[in-house]
């Protein structure tokens, strides 16, 4: 059975996680209830994947950093990819729309995602052929 450990905030307890055979964690303040200030897991992100390098190559296939908390757009969800997240998880934006608008919400609001993540992964990729056209 896979143990996936959620509510990490800190590269201490991420190591703690990979250590003690876990294989995964979920970068996660539940939704910042506990503490208003507390920073998000996509802000958590950078320092944990830091640590958990210096326990071998990165990215580990054996070992899953997932992104629940700080994820708003498209965009966030490229950026945690982008610094060694495994998957990220977007909730908050799809519970808004289905409260306010139902299923039709939900699917519009993917849609967006959808659009949103692809326009700037096209940008991306644009931006990286353009530079290394430029510098040959």
């Amino acid at each position: 059975m896979h143990i996936i450990l959620k509510g990490v905030a800190t590269p201490e307890d991420a190591i703690l996680a990979y250590e003690s055979g876990c294989q995964g964690i979920v970068l996660s303040n539940h939704g910042g209830r506990q503490l208003d200030t507390s920073r998000s897991g996509l802000e958590n992100l950078i320092d944990i994947v830091a640590a958990l390098k210096t326990k071998g190559p990165w990215p580990n296939p054996n070992f899953a950093v997932f992104v629940d908390g700080g994820v708003r757009r498209a965009s966030d969800v490229l950026k945690a990819i982008a610094l060694g997240a495994s998957a990220v998880g977007v909730g908050r934006g799809f519970l808004y729309a289905f409260s306010s608008y139902g299923q039709e919400g939900v699917e519009r609001a993917i849609e967006i995602l959808r659009v949103s993540k692809l326009a700037r992964a096209r940008a991306l990729v644009c931006i990286g052929v353009l530079i290394t056209w430029t510098t040959g």
